[in-house]
């Protein structure tokens, strides 16, 4: 065992000769140690380049250092001191910048001369310093001194000790103790990335508290215990329990090990503790798979339904054509947003073949959720058109027409190149008088209310909704982000609230039924004011009584309920059962481009069961 004791002698300052037998039977020599130091060059671990602040004590300066090669990505790789200095405020790896055909592999044990930077990273706060990265660049007078080396990866509990410095774990491979839950699923171009978090699922904070101080707090509560896990083609993906390998991965799925290097070449996603570059994944049980759509209703109950459409356009502004548009028409002029026409405003399909794409798969999960009654959102604005074109697409595929539609009024489709909808199921249901649009200024996307009549009689009020977004573009005064979990235009969404219920009432006093159901994407979660003052004007929130912990959206890995059933204190005692279909939001991105209904938009449809007595007013 010779040479590798005569090497941990070589390293000045590292590790001790016991640490160095027990290296041997997991290292392979290639090289012997250096005979010598040279008089000006600095030999020093990478934990004394890292040193205990946030940037290296060396920058600028040319070192000596060695280290394990933990993981080969492009660009460079990522070394580690096989076991490290001990100190938890030091980071015992770096990133080495290398030129294409390097010859680096994981496992080598490489020493070399290289100048510390500090680089900043992509990705870091929009506000104070831009943090930093130390890197090895320029490598030279390369030795390769074993290979087959392992590393050991330090343990991390999530949450985080708030005494940890954020540089203390960079470009280090560490394990993660599990088991951990995978909160969404994204791909960028760079590979699929998870967000993960330590324990149960990550949910929205103003979906389980009040605004304000105990939503801060579950916020800051939640991020300490949330990574961001990429993967690429290496990452080693162990499923002992499942003999046929893991399925695609969803939101909710879990994770017994987690082990990955921290990447240091962005910094940490918005809400996330830290940032990883998985090496090695172990699940801790198969996945069960897709959840099934709700069983069906009793031939006497009535379905109803919430779909968010996620832009279904006829309109394809890639292409710069209309899917209905046909020779004696005037040439097709795009889209509409406010008083302006244009293609850049069409926000659906690209192309023909994404546009059957989209349908076919809007058409599946219609037909699964076998509802009777559907207000529809993200609908193009275009008289109607669009929606037509989607019932056409629902009865192509049934044995005889079944489906209608009931679009805006010419006047009442709003300003936004999107507009609200309802379909339904003439067999079942018939539209009473005309349907009617709120068209108060304060609405952008006015509601749109039909009473039905059932064929017992009975009369259901049905207005489908879609509030202002959270997103801050041009967001001013009262409508900016007030930090207490509420989003942006939270105001506006408050006042959208309260004109919403005043158009109900207006529309009973002209003799619309009692029984009425809200039904949408509101925008705003459970505890949150446009909610929680709908709830002190009497309505009933259908899905927290008869359906609590289910959610509909997922943002930033964290689930919550945007979407919505609301009813009437007279309608309230007439509900048999509610829920989510989770057939959307876990999904990953690119189920969106495969067949079925799985990813047929970005939020996952709710539905209701009512079961109404005959002659209801």
């Amino acid at each position: 065992m010779g040479g590798l004791s005569d090497l941990a002698r070589a390293l000045i300052g590292w590790a001790a000769l016991s640490w160095a037998q027990g290296l041997q039977a997991q290292c392979e020599l290639r090289s012997a140690p250096p005979s010598s130091t040279p008089g000006e060059l600095q030999t020093l671990t990478l934990s004394q380049i890292q040193g205990a602040q946030n940037r290296s004590p060396w920058a600028g300066q040319w070192v000596r250092s060695a280290g394990v090669v933990t993981l080969v990505v492009p660009g460079g790789a990522y070394i580690q001191d096989p076991v490290g200095d001990g100190d938890p405020r030091t980071s015992d790896a770096a990133y080495v910048p290398l030129k294409a055909g390097h010859g680096w592999r994981a496992g080598q044990w490489w020493q070399f001369t290289a100048r510390v930077e500090e680089w900043t990273v992509a990705g870091g706060s929009q506000t104070g310093p831009r943090p930093t990265r130390t890197v090895l660049t320029l490598p030279r007078e390369l030795t390769l001194w074993a290979e087959g080396c392992s590393v050991q990866a330090p343990l991390l509990e999530l949450p985080q000790r708030a005494a940890l410095q954020p540089g203390a774990l960079e470009s280090m491979w560490v394990e993660v103790a599990g088991p951990l839950t995978v909160g969404q699923v994204l791909h960028t171009s760079a590979g699929a990335r998870h967000w993960v978090s330590a324990g149960p699922r990550d949910r929205a904070a103003t979906d389980q508290v009040r605004p304000g101080r105990a939503a801060q707090e579950h916020a800051a509560q939640a991020a300490a215990r949330r990574i961001t896990v990429s993967l690429d083609a290496e990452t080693e993906v162990l499923s002992s329990q499942d003999p046929a390998g893991p399925r695609p991965w969803r939101g909710g799925q879990v994770l017994a090990t987690l082990r990955g290097v921290q990447d240091s070449r962005v910094g940490p996603a918005s809400g996330a503790a830290l940032r990883l570059i998985a090496t090695h994944i172990g699940l801790a049980a198969p996945e069960e798979g897709r959840p099934p759509p709700p069983p069906p209703p009793q031939p006497s109950h009535l379905r109803a339904a919430g779909v968010n459409l996620h832009n279904f356009f006829t309109s394809l502004g890639a292409a710069q054509a209309d899917v209905l548009q046909d020779g004696d028409d005037e040439e097709p002029t795009g889209c509409r947003q406010g008083h302006q026409q244009a293609w850049r405003w069409c926000r659906g399909a690209p192309d023909w073949a994404d546009y059957q794409r989209q349908r076919d798969k809007l058409v599946d999960l219609l037909l699964a959720l076998q509802a009777d009654v559907v207000g529809v959102m993200e609908v193009q604005n275009n008289q109607g058109r669009a929606l037509q074109a989607l019932v056409e697409a629902l009865n192509a595929r049934v044995s005889e027409p079944q489906w209608a539609a009931v679009a805006p009024s010419p006047d009442g489709g709003g300003e936004d190149a999107v507009a609200l909808g309802l379909l339904y199921r003439p067999a079942r249901l018939s539209p009473v008088g005309l349907a009617r649009n709120d068209t108060r200024a304060v609405h952008h996307r006015p509601p749109l209310a039909q009473t039905f009549r059932t064929a017992q009689g009975a009369e259901l009020l049905v207005v489908v909704n879609h509030f202002k977004s959270r997103q801050c573009l041009r967001a001013k005064g009262a409508d900016q982000d007030q930090q207490d979990g509420q989003g942006c235009f939270n105001h506006r969404r408050r006042l959208q609230a309260q004109a919403l219920h005043r158009f109900v009432e207006d529309l009973q006093r002209h003799g619309a039924p009692g029984a009425a159901l809200l039904l949408g994407d509101f925008n705003a979660h459970t505890y949150e004011a446009p909610l929680t003052e709908l709830g002190d004007l009497g309505w009933q929130d259908i899905l927290s009584r008869h359906a609590p912990g289910v959610w509909s959206y997922v943002w930033a890995g964290q689930a919550g309920r945007l979407d919505h059933v609301l009813a009437s204190p007279s309608l309230a005692p007439a509900v048999i059962a509610a829920g989510s279909w989770p057939a959307n939001a876990d999904e990953p991105p690119q189920s969106a481009r495969r067949p079925g209904p799985w990813r047929a938009s970005d939020h996952d449809p709710v539905w209701v069961d009512l079961d109404l007595p005959p002659n209801q007013h």
